[in-house]
């Protein structure tokens, strides 16, 4: 039959993949809370965007109508990914010398 040599294996196996599973389980909790708080602080980043753009689209929204869409979030974004590929040509000029 069956004796304790031959079931402790599948035992202590059975108990590591426990562990290891309860583990996990922890770990996707965390990240779920990781992301919530990641999304709270972007929120609060996007109201406080949002504020300062419409402060300066009405500061210069009958001065300067030019610099007025500057401060358009689409703007902005557009003026940012800009900045990134600029950046990105350089180091790949720099590389390639």
């Amino acid at each position: 039959g069956l004796n304790a040599a031959v079931t402790e294996p599948f035992n202590a196996a059975v108990s590591s993949v426990t562990e290891d599973n309860q583990l996990q389980f922890d770990i996707v909790n965390k990240r779920k809370a990781i992301v919530l708080e990641n999304l709270k602080v972007l929120n609060d980043l996007y109201a406080q965007l949002t504020e300062l753009l419409s402060v300066g689209k009405s500061l210069y929204r009958n001065i300067d109508p030019v610099k007025s869409r500057e401060y358009v979030f689409n703007s902005l974004m557009k003026s940012v990914r800009n900045t990134k590929k600029s950046k990105k040509e350089q180091v790949n000029e720099t590389d390639v010398r």
